[in-house]
């Protein structure tokens, strides 16, 4: 799972991409907890209150795990006369549940509205949602090999980053091996195994749901609960082999999992070695123009204000780089103070009221676009390319060989432009991966 996410997801500082990882855990946690393991229940409270603050798109699937685990938990030891046992293991969780909670309901009484108040009327109001039969695509995108949690392409609509469901697998491989897994396991009278089964059940149907309910677009980064589902449907398939009643044979079926699951985890921390865990280009362009800064900044004096005017298609609604300019500063010791601007960001909710301060600055640092006029009395002190010089020209060489024979125009035209010219495919094809990025300098201002 963790392979076929990618280093680039893994890391990623925006998107919480591990909640495809922690909601696989989360259902560990829940079938050993309702096997009745006392160390699961509370790691299955602790893990799934954290993973359901982190991603409301996990939030259902992950209370439907907790509330399944712990009731079959609880009604298991009831039935075995640990009904004692059972009262103290719930009366535990409820404290480790509450103390996890404790920020959540802090905020909640100190604002008004809370985030939970404003999430729940969200969900109140009437919105276009994915449905059933889309929800249901979606997960079909994981029930076919190479399905996307093992690291297949997304399919996305032409030209967005929205995800076509439309591109997925007519046939639910994976589902109906559970299915049929299912049928074997209560066919022999396998109470564990069934167990397993029922629990990754429970995770498909709250997850199913969840989706339905959607509100659209189906944008491309919330798809990592299905990557858990996916993964999920065929951890039942490696406990059938303890089924046989030949112990030479199911001693010979564990040490061929066994072996393969070690070949599995080689293979993939092999292939991870090559990967490039390191931050974004650039979120790296950045860090770099905050180094560079910092001696300026400190000759200079005084707190500072930081700003962006770096705007485009990606950036305009993002306040691009100011963010990432204000903590890199800031750790490099710069007394740092924000606004609410560009696009009224809360600064107080990110920085505190402190620093959401700009009264208090006596010097304005902004990223612009390399090359961009700078105003009277203005200094650029710091530059930074996030392609770097080499990959900046092929570019822009690129660029221009698709505009001499594609012209100006929109995206259609660009299609029928590549369907029509095999150069052009091959030029945009190289082009696709080279990300859409300026140059920036740091621009350093006195307040008047």
């Amino acid at each position: 799972l963790l392979s076929g996410l990618g280093p680039v997801a893994v890391t990623d500082p925006w998107e919480p991409h591990m909640i495809a990882v922690l909601l696989c855990t989360v259902t560990v946690l829940a079938f050993d907890a309702a096997w009745g393991s006392l160390g699961a229940w509370v790691w299955l409270v602790v893990i799934g209150s954290l993973t359901a603050q982190m991603s409301s798109t996990a939030l259902p699937g992950v209370v439907a795990l907790v509330c399944w685990g712990l009731a079959v938990g609880t009604v298991r030891l009831v039935r075995s006369g640990a009904a004692q046992t059972a009262r103290r293991r719930l009366g535990g969780v409820v404290g480790v549940g509450a103390l996890v909670w404790l920020p959540i309901a802090i905020e909640q009484f100190r604002h008004n509205p809370g985030n939970v108040t404003r999430m729940l009327r969200f969900v109140g109001h009437d919105h276009a949602t994915l449905g059933l039969g889309d929800a249901f695509a979606a997960l079909r995108l994981e029930m076919w090999f190479p399905a996307v949690w093992v690291g297949a392409k997304v399919p996305l609509v032409p030209f967005a980053t929205t995800i076509d469901v439309g591109g997925a697998t007519w046939f639910p491989l994976s589902l109906l091996v559970v299915a049929g897994i299912g049928v074997l396991v209560w066919r022999v009278h396998a109470s564990e195994q069934l167990l397993l089964v029922a629990t990754i059940g429970v995770l498909f149907v709250a997850t199913l749901l969840s989706l339905s309910q959607l509100v659209l677009p189906f944008f491309v980064w919330l798809i990592d609960p299905t990557r858990a589902v996916g993964a999920a449907l065929w951890l039942p398939l490696g406990t059938i082999v303890v089924l046989t009643t030949n112990v030479r044979v199911r001693h010979f079926a564990v040490a061929g999992v066994a072996v393969a699951l070690v070949a599995a985890t080689v293979v993939f921390a092999v292939r991870s070695t090559r990967d490039n865990l390191g931050p974004a280009p650039e979120v790296s362009a950045l860090s770099r123009l905050a180094h560079n800064a910092v001696p300026a900044l400190r000759l200079a004096g005084g707190p500072v204000l930081v700003h962006t005017d770096v705007k485009g298609q990606l950036f305009a609604g993002a306040g691009f780089g100011r963010d990432e300019l204000a903590v890199d500063l800031t750790l490099a010791g710069i007394d740092v103070v924000v606004d609410s601007k560009p696009n009224n960001l809360d600064a107080a909710n990110r920085f505190g009221t402190f620093r959401a301060n700009p009264g208090r600055a006596k010097l304005v640092v902004v990223l612009q676009v390399a090359g961009h006029s700078v105003a009277s009395g203005a200094t650029v002190i710091a530059k930074a390319d996030p392609l770097g010089p080499g990959v900046r020209t092929r570019r822009d060489q690129l660029r221009a060989d698709v505009a001499r024979v594609c012209g100006i125009g929109d995206l259609h035209v660009l299609k029928r432009c590549r369907d029509a010219h095999t150069d052009v495919a091959r030029w945009l094809d190289e082009l696709a991966p080279i990300p859409d990025l300026p140059a920036f300098q740091l621009v350093l201002l006195k307040v008047t």
